[in-house]
């Protein structure tokens, strides 16, 4: 079965009335757009913030999956147009 992809026409069922981005613990770009979205969050909130602490723990988690489940990294899958 083909990954979902990331950016969708359809809206989030957590967020049914806005656009979301999902960032897979598998996608071995995901710790970019994080860590910097971290380092903005930083920038207005003290560091034992839930607001912090929240992407402080995904980053955790995710790389603990990642250590536990190595064959499943990988970039995302690209499309081309029209396929």
């Amino acid at each position: 079965m083909p990954d979902k992809p990331l950016l969708d026409k359809q809206f989030s069922p957590w967020l049914p009335d806005e656009p979301g981005f999902t960032f897979r613990a598998k996608d071995d770009l995901s710790d970019i757009p994080v860590k910097a979205y971290l380092e903005a969050i930083r920038e207005h909130y003290p560091e034992e913030s839930d607001e912090v602490q929240s992407i402080v723990e995904w980053l955790k988690r995710r790389d603990q999956w990642r250590s536990e489940n190595p064959g499943k990294c990988k970039l995302p899958d690209y499309k081309a147009k029209g396929e």
